[in-house]
C-alpha cells in the first residue's frame, strides 16, 4: 500500500508540475490536472482512512470505487483534449499560442 501511495503521489506531483509549466500557454486546460489531483487525493483518503460499512453496505472502499468513476471520466476528457491539441501542434510544426 505504501508503494502505491508513493507512485500515486509522484504521478500527482508530475501533473501539477505540468500544469505550472503550461499555465500561461494553455490557461483553459492547465487547471484540469490540478483539479484531478486534488480529487484523487480526496478519494485516496477513503482508502487510507478506512471506516466500517454504513448500513452494512457503504464502506470506504466502495465509496473509493464510486468516486473514481467521475474522476476518471473528467481525467480522460482532459487527455483527449490534450491529445487533440498536441496532434494539431505537431501537424503544424508550431507552438500553440491561443492569443
Amino acid at each position: 500500500m505504501i508503494a502505491s501511495i508513493i507512485v500515486g503521489m509522484s504521478n500527482n506531483l508530475i501533473w501539477v508540475g505540468w500544469s505550472i509549466v503550461h499555465w500561461h500557454k494553455r490557461p483553459d486546460d492547465a487547471w484540469k490536472p490540478v483539479t484531478a489531483t486534488l480529487l484523487i487525493l480526496l478519494a485516496m483518503s477513503l482508502e487510507i482512512y478506512d471506516f466500517p460499512p454504513l448500513l452494512g453496505i457503504l464502506d470506504a472502499h466502495s465509496l473509493w470505487h464510486a468516486s473514481t468513476i467521475y474522476i476518471a471520466s473528467f481525467w480522460y476528457e482532459f487527455l483527449i483534449e490534450d491529445a487533440k491539441i498536441e496532434s494539431f501542434r505537431e501537424s503544424k510544426g508550431k507552438k500553440i499560442d491561443k492569443n
